[in-house]
């Protein structure tokens, strides 16, 4: 049943949030809470999406956006975003190792590197194939910090 009635920024709604690519429509997400509330993040969602499509990501107005969350949004955001990334560079998550080190692993094949994701800071770890600390990158694939000789990054292979 369809209605005519207008909806109130105060009013309660839940809405999906779904991604296309590749021609393929990906249900990512699911939301509830006050139709204005989730106009503003959609907005914002909106800036980000048409940067990642672009092949940019602003990693200074994620970085405030994910400071003021508390740790489950956080990495909730970070693990959405850090999928888009992925996808746009067509990395494929192996889920081996990202069951055996306990966070999302992708593989990039043109390069053999691994990706592992950093939800405390919206980060990907860079491997070798090996599995050795190559360095840390942001979302826009600059790098933010050097590699760890210590083995303190280093991933489990199996």
């Amino acid at each position: 049943m369809f209605t005519h009635d207008k909806y109130a920024p105060s009013d309660f709604v839940w809405g999906t949030l779904t991604a296309v690519t590749g021609g393929t429509t990906k249900v990512i997400g699911r939301t509830f809470g006050k139709l204005g509330d989730l106009e503003k993040n959609a907005q914002k969602l909106g800036n980000v999406t048409k940067n990642v499509s672009k092949g940019s990501f602003d990693v200074a107005a994620f970085d405030k956006k994910i400071t003021k969350m508390n740790i489950n949004e956080k990495a909730a955001e970070i693990k959405i975003a850090s999928k888009g990334i992925a996808e746009q560079n067509g990395w494929k998550k192996d889920s081996k190792l990202s069951r055996v080190n306990k966070r999302d692993v992708y593989v990039d094949s043109k390069s053999n590197n691994l990706y592992a994701l950093d939800t405390q800071h919206g980060r990907f770890e860079v491997l070798n194939k090996k599995g050795k600390h190559q360095g840390e990158v942001d979302f826009n694939l600059n790098s933010t910090k050097p590699a760890d000789k210590s083995g303190g990054h280093d991933l489990k292979l199996g």
